[in-house]
């Protein structure tokens, strides 16, 4: 029975509300349309920044409707979507037209819908005004394109989506015959206005750290429309009150340029504006620019295009004459140029213009086509005809700068193919040193290269070297003369010491020697030296043994005479010249040297001769009392002996006898100092030898 009576009572308050809920019409514009819909956009904009429907944007559509913020029908944009025939909405798919700017043939008046979230429902409404603007409220009331209503967002989540259609407004929304419009008064207290904020603006002069400008005029509308106009004061201000929105300003002074600009003031604030001065009177110039081939010493280029554009933006656009150059007037500042020819690459460059003057550039020539080559290039082991060497690295760059990295096969060489010219190479083996080098590769071809081994560390190694006579056990030799070159090749000359040994520092690897000493037979080797240590050479004494028949080895006593005769008479003394004469031991050894010692010097006028020394000596004749060595040859019966210094003296040997007759000449007028009051002259010495055998 309970279950009957709630039944009975749900269905009487259905058609109590189907009864009493005022019918909508159908969508068909109504009667009186365009002066209906004039008054509520003229009541709806008068509410411009109202906060009074926030949250409720179809009770606003009514309200405007209605004139009256008691015209309400009740629901929300989705419910009352719902209620309304929509034209070019999901709701009447037949007629839908949802692209952009589908809308532009929305009546003036009319109701437009959007979607919201979920977005199969209706989420926002408002009313169109015209040329694709709605006004509606969105937190305030406000005027918005429809394109842009579609993105609106709260804080930063997207609450209106897409336009989904429009509507006539029912008749039920029709004012009374006199509509009682809202406001905010204090006959409707219930009407908020947003509250109006207040800017001070500073205005500097360049840019918004620069000096203040006082007296500057500030003109412009604040957010809702309402215009101001102010004077900044000495402090470079202005203070002006208004509704928050996007404001509009415009700048001026006497000497800076107008500058107008909008800004969002949306809140109590001070801001920064600078004005720019004005610019003086722009005072063209002209420019001659020629264009030469290559580099700016090469021939010009007739017919060359160049365009571009002067300081102040304005286009040129020239053909460089038959002399190469052409002449372009324009505004001083910056320059911007592009010149072109047949043949040649695009030139494009920015450059400061300030004054009339005379400029130069320069277009290359387009390269050719560029034709691989291919080189084949084999390495090799210590020179380029030696074995190859397989598993070689080769890296480096084309004539193009492009890389390359290939590996010798088993027969030791790479084929490597890029562009021609100077071409980059380095080539690596293990155990190798690394080759680096530039070469010009202009057609295919074949080429060589070789690798070095690695050297080993080079380490110094001190040799203490003993040198015996006649075995490496015999007794030390002092005095013996050691020279030669290490492993590096350095060179070394030393002396044994009275212990017979010299100490020699030098760089591993094979060692060259070179032992002598008086008496003994030169000994010439080499020896590996790689480490600190002590060795031991010998010598052979020379052998004294009797030479055979005619042979100049041996001992030889020789007794000398010199002879040097005046140019002219005698000297004070009743003398006709100079003479000297002594005994020498020649020693003439079977390995071709020779030694001459002094050993006497009896000469009668050895006085005189000392003091002769000097001029002697001046002109390469040898002191009698210094030793001598050289080498010796023999052809039949002639010994020729060549002495270290250069004198050369040939002698007759006879049997167990030797001699010779000399005759030297020793210079023009050699002055002899024989007397203090002397002053005579000599050109020729006369030498005599005669030697003997000693040696038995």
């Amino acid at each position: 029975m309970a279950k009957s009576v709630k039944f009975i009572l749900i269905t009487i308050t259905i058609i109590l509300i189907y009864l009493f809920t005022p019918a909508l019409s159908v969508n068909t514009q109504p009667a009186d349309f365009e002066s209906w819909r004039d008054k509520t956009i003229e009541w709806a904009t008068n509410h411009i920044n109202y906060i009074t429907w926030s949250g409720n944007c179809m009770k606003f559509v009514a309200c405007a409707f209605q004139q009256s913020e008691k015209g309400y029908a009740g629901g929300n944009a989705d419910e009352m979507a719902k209620k309304l025939p929509l034209f070019d909405g999901n709701l009447n798919p037949d007629v839908l037209d949802r692209t952009p700017g589908g809308w532009d043939n929305i009546p003036k008046g009319a109701i437009i819908f959007f979607a919201g979230t979920p977005a199969n429902k209706i989420g926002h409404v408002g009313i169109h005004i015209g040329n694709g603007w709605i006004i509606h409220a969105f937190g305030r009331v406000m005027t918005t394109q429809i394109s842009k209503a579609t993105s609106l967002t709260d804080k930063g989540k997207l609450v209106v989506g897409s336009y989904m259609g429009w509507s006539y407004p029912p008749e039920s929304w029709r004012p009374a015959t006199q509509p009682n419009s809202i406001g905010a008064s204090a006959a409707n207290p219930a009407v908020e206005k947003l509250n109006q904020v207040t800017l001070t603006l500073y205005v500097h002069k360049g840019n918004r750290n620069g000096p203040v400008i006082p007296g500057a005029q500030v003109t412009g509308q604040d957010g809702s429309g309402n215009s101001f106009q102010q004077t900044t004061d000495n402090s470079g201000y202005v203070t002006i009150k208004g509704d928050p929105g996007t404001w509009s300003f415009i700048g001026s002074a006497d000497g800076y340029e107008t500058k107008s600009w909008t800004q969002p003031i949306t809140e109590t604030d001070t801001k920064d504006a600078f004005l720019l001065k004005k610019q003086q009177e722009i005072i063209p110039v002209t420019l001659t620019l020629y264009f030469h081939n290559g580099d700016l010493n090469g021939p010009v280029i007739p017919g060359a295009q160049v365009t571009g554009q002067d300081g102040s933006g304005n286009s040129f656009q020239q053909t460089t004459d038959s002399n190469g150059y052409v002449k372009i007037t324009g505004d001083p500042g910056t320059w911007s140029f592009s010149a072109s020819a047949d043949g040649y690459e695009t030139y494009s460059e920015d450059q400061e213009i300030i004054e009339t003057g005379t400029k130069a550039a320069f277009l290359l020539k387009k390269k050719q086509e560029i034709i691989p080559v291919t080189l084949t290039l084999y390495v090799h082991d210590g020179s380029a005809s030696g074995p190859i060497i397989p598993g070689a690295q080769v890296t480096g760059q084309d004539g193009s700068g492009n890389s390359f990295q290939q590996t010798t096969d088993s027969s030791g060489y790479v084929k490597i193919t890029g562009d021609p010219g100077t071409w980059s190479f380095s080539a690596s083996a293990d155990g190798y040193e690394t080759y680096s080098e530039d070469q010009e590769i202009s057609e295919t071809g074949t080429k060589a290269a070789f690798l070095l081994k690695k050297q080993q560390e080079i380490i110094s190694v001190t040799l203490t070297l003993y040198v015996h006579d006649g075995s490496a056990k015999g007794p030390i030799i002092p005095g013996a003369r050691i020279t030669g070159q290490d492993g590096s090749g350095n060179s070394f000359q030393q002396t044994t010491d009275s212990n017979g040994y010299v100490k020699i520092t030098g760089d591993t690897g094979t060692w060259s020697f070179s032992a002598s000493a008086d008496g003994y037979e030169t000994n010439s080797w080499d020896q590996e030296i790689t480490k600190f240590c002590t060795k031991h050479a010998f010598l052979q004494e020379v052998q004294q043994q009797k030479p055979t028949e005619g042979s100049v080895v041996g001992k030889w006593n020789n007794h000398w005479t010199v002879e040097m005769p005046y140019d002219a008479g005698p000297d004070s003394s009743g003398r006709a010249g100079m003479s000297f004469y002594g005994d020498d031991i020649f020693m003439f050894y079977s390995d071709g040297t020779f030694k001459d010692v002094p050993i006497s010097n009896p000469g009668a006028v050895q006085e005189a001769a000392e003091r002769g020394q000097e001029d002697l000596k001046a002109h390469n004749i040898r002191p009698w009392n210094e030793e001598s060595t050289g080498r010796w040859t023999q052809q039949g019966d002639t010994v020729r002996m060549q002495y270290d210094d250069g004198r050369v003296t040939e002698c007759t040997i006879n049997g167990d006898t030797m001699s010779a007759e000399i005759k030297k000449y020793i210079g023009d007028n050699m002055r002899t100092n024989m007397a203090a009051d002397d002053d005579h002259f000599m050109s020729y010495s006369y030498v005599h030898w005669s030697a003997s055998r000693v040696d038995t």
